[in-house]
Parts: structure tokens; C-alpha cells; sequence
């Protein structure tokens, strides 16, 4: 009887672990056709890319953006802004750009860029590229603010990614915790084509497609026209 028990209860157990994977497949089946294909995300229009003198401050990253040429301007050749990093400051993550060259030309203070790990210090004067594929991060580490022009070449949708990215991580009194940022870049890093440095590249682009449905559900999506808004000059508007 005893055996006869433990055998029932373990088929039972069996029924339930086979029923939830095949409830699981479905639902992600499912979900993925309808976000993917029938039921996409609202894409954003050319009004609402940034332009020149739109100007974007994180106060946490103590980062200023201020865009000189635009990807709307240049017809998607390339993107240009004026970046200002007050000491101590830094680019939040780790990341890496897939199909973009990135530029710096340091007019004032110093720059230190982290590439794959190897430390790179640029002063005025100076230029440095970062090539597309690299994984990169910048600091600045000097004693007075930093002053670059930066030049991302291809445009692609680099301008409207920096608008997401620092209007999400500014929205709120404090930064996003990690899990939200890890939930918020599942919709961020496939769209614009930018990955953090954690995972590799493909494991992130499969976890992307397999769970943005879920995590636009959640109320979490690939573009805001909020923020969008948010870093726009009053001559813009």
C-alpha cells in the first residue's frame, strides 16, 4: 500500500510538471506570435527622434548630452552630440554597440575609457574610437569636468536610444534596482541594437524575443514617447 502511495503521488507530481511546460509552451508560443507579429509595439515617428539643442541630464551618472547633429539631420549617417561629465561621473553600464563606431574628441579635462576591461586615458586634444563589437565604458576620473564631441557612426537609432535609456534610468527619485533594469533592458537592447556587457550577445537577443512579451505585459516597452518629450529644447517643441 505504501509503495502503491508513493507511486500514485509520484505520477501525480509527473501530470503536474508535464501539464505547467505544456501550459508554459503554449502561453510563450502564443504570446511570442502576437507581440512579434500581429500585435507589435507602436513604433516611433521621425517627430519623435531628438533634434539639435535637445539636451538630456542624468543627474545620477552626473552626464550632460547635448545634440549637435542628429540622425534625422544626417539622414542616418551619423549622430553628434556635445557630452559633459562632471568629475566622478560615468556611463552607467557596461555595454557594447554591434554595428556602431563610437568617437571621442576631448575639447576639455580627461577622459578614461574601459575597453574589454583595458583602461584607455584621453586628454584635450586627443581623439579615440571605439570600434563597433568592443564592450566599453566611460569614466571620468580627472579633476574637472570633461568636454567631448562624440560621433557614433552609423546613426541606426542611437540618438532615440540615449533618450530611452537616461529617461528610464532618471524617471524616479532613485535609480531602477537591478531587476528592473535587467526586466527594461529585455526591451531596450534588441530594438537599439546596444547590449550590456553580462551575458553574450546572442544569449541576450534569444532571452529578448522569448520574454518581451511578458515584460510588455508587465508595463515595460521598447520606447516612451515620454521620454521622448522629456529632453526636448522649448524650440523643438
Amino acid at each position: 500500500m505504501i509503495l502503491y502511495s508513493g507511486m500514485f503521488q509520484g505520477n501525480t507530481i509527473q501530470r503536474i510538471v508535464k501539464t505547467f511546460l505544456l501550459f508554459l509552451s503554449v502561453y510563450l508560443c502564443v504570446s511570442m506570435i502576437l507581440h512579434h507579429y500581429i500585435l507589435p509595439e507602436t513604433s516611433p515617428q521621425i517627430m519623435d527622434y531628438p533634434r539639435s539643442g535637445d539636451i538630456i541630464i542624468n543627474k545620477f551618472s552626473k552626464e550632460k548630452f547635448i545634440f549637435r547633429k542628429t540622425s534625422v539631420e544626417s539622414d542616418g549617417m551619423y549622430s553628434q552630440n556635445d557630452l559633459y561629465i562632471d568629475r566622478s561621473g560615468f556611463d552607467p553600464r557596461p555595454h557594447v554597440h554591434l554595428n556602431q563606431d563610437e568617437t571621442f574628441q576631448i575639447l576639455e579635462g580627461e577622459l578614461t575609457i574601459l575597453i574589454e576591461g583595458k583602461e584607455n586615458t584621453i586628454r584635450r586634444g586627443q581623439t579615440f574610437t571605439v570600434q563597433r563589437g568592443f564592450v566599453h565604458q566611460y569614466l571620468n576620473l580627472g579633476k574637472e569636468e570633461m568636454h567631448a564631441i562624440v560621433t557614433v557612426n552609423p546613426a541606426e537609432k542611437f540618438d532615440l536610444m540615449l533618450t530611452q535609456f537616461h529617461g528610464f534610468f532618471t524617471k524616479d527619485e532613485e535609480p531602477p534596482n537591478e531587476l528592473i533594469w535587467f526586466l527594461q533592458t529585455i526591451m531596450y537592447n534588441t530594438y537599439y541594437d546596444t547590449y550590456p556587457a553580462k551575458f553574450p550577445v546572442l544569449f541576450q537577443r534569444a532571452l529578448s524575443f522569448i520574454l518581451s512579451p511578458t515584460v510588455r505585459l508587465m508595463g515595460l516597452h521598447s520606447w516612451y514617447p515620454e521620454f521622448s518629450e522629456k529632453w526636448r529644447h522649448s524650440e523643438n517643441r
